[in-house]
């Protein structure tokens, strides 16, 4: 049960920053008021959809916390089906972690594919999450 928490709060981060483009466009920002500050950002900063040097350094922090959370472990074979979108969260957090932590970044917008249904299919095998 702890096992599934923790994911579920990685799993949680991990969707918050891939919404953020789509909230900035309403005009909101999630992410954690702490960090922002911490890296010298404020809202409007983030609303303006403007990479910037800072604002990836906020998002790799929070990105790293969803995947330590993420660490993919063992899981017992009922557990996997709630469990399985962790293995599509850590696939984002890596295309996050290649596009230099820019959460406006347009490969980031784009349908998991087939990777992300062979990575689903490799990890019910295994039961890991």
């Amino acid at each position: 049960l702890a096992r599934s928490r923790q994911i579920g709060r990685g799993y949680a981060l991990a969707g918050l920053l891939r919404a953020t483009p789509f909230l900035a466009r309403q005009h909101r920002c999630l992410l954690p008021e702490e960090v922002l500050a911490k890296h010298g950002i404020d809202r409007d900063a983030v609303l303006e959809m403007k990479p910037s040097p800072a604002l990836a350094a906020a998002v790799a922090e929070i990105a790293s916390v969803a995947g330590a959370l993420l660490a993919p472990a063992h899981v017992v074979s009922g557990a996997w089906p709630a469990l399985a979108p962790a293995v599509l969260a850590r696939r984002h957090l890596a295309t996050l972690r290649r596009v230099g932590y820019d959460v406006y970044d347009s490969s980031l917008a784009s349908e998991p594919g087939a990777g992300a249904v062979l990575a689903l299919i490799g990890a019910s095998l295994l039961k890991r999450a």
